[in-house]
């Protein structure tokens, strides 16, 4: 069965199948306190927000990790200060031995989070289909906000994305500034025009070291 993660950018996830997810954490929140009017305010944005995909492709991701309940306890025994501290270190032990009781040595925590298939409405989608050729075209251009050059080596392309952004494609500073782009940077141009390069730092550090498939490094592989 082929790995089903083609690439991950940030919160970006690519398939084989050419589709793009944008993933965002849901964190758990306590809704209890909130009149019904305001519940039902929640619920509305939320359903609004799952009718807006016209395409139906949600992905919901819930993950599993295990933590020590004896070591977080001992975290909290760390703070405990005061006339009152043995107290305190009594009544957290007390917890700590009724916790282990009954739900074993280690908790279950779950981070939930929600994928949403990025759409191209039809007019952008015969336009990004074009060969890089038509990239000049000034009715994708205009369809264009933000733009985002990643890493190329190919001289010829790298010269038509310069065009593109309205760079000199003949100055060698700017191609050799495309083609020295590092893993998880790119050339941006925003909607004024200015053009620079940005660095992406991951929001989730494990679920992008989970579904990472970049080969390992020499000195990851075991000998």
């Amino acid at each position: 069965m082929q790995y089903p993660i083609k690439y991950i950018e940030n919160n970006l996830v690519w398939n084989h199948d050419g589709e793009c997810f944008a993933y965002y954490e849901l964190v758990p929140y306590n809704y209890s306190f909130l009149s019904v009017e305001q519940k039902q305010a929640v619920h509305d944005a939320f359903r609004q927000l799952i009718a807006q995909n016209r395409d139906g492709k949600i992905h919901a991701l819930q993950i599993s990790t295990e933590s020590s309940i004896r070591a977080a306890q001992e975290r909290s025994k760390a703070h405990a200060s005061g006339k009152l501290r043995e107290a305190a270190l009594r009544r957290i032990d007390g917890q700590t031995d009724a916790l282990v009781s009954m739900i074993g040595e280690n908790q279950v925590d779950y981070r939930f989070y929600i994928g949403f298939k990025l759409l191209l409405n039809e007019q952008d989608s015969a336009g990004l289909g074009r060969q890089a050729a038509n990239l000049a075209d000034e009715s994708l251009k205009n369809n264009i906000g933000l733009k985002f050059a990643f890493l190329s080596t190919d001289t010829v392309e790298i010269k038509k994305t310069l065009a593109f952004f309205g760079l000199d494609p003949e100055d060698e500073g700017n191609q050799k500034r495309l083609r020295g782009l590092e893993n998880g940077q790119c050339l941006m141009q925003d909607l004024y025009g200015h053009v620079g390069v940005v660095q992406f730092h991951p929001v989730f550090a494990d679920l992008l070291h989970g579904f990472d498939t970049r080969p390992p490094l020499k000195a990851e592989v075991a000998v």
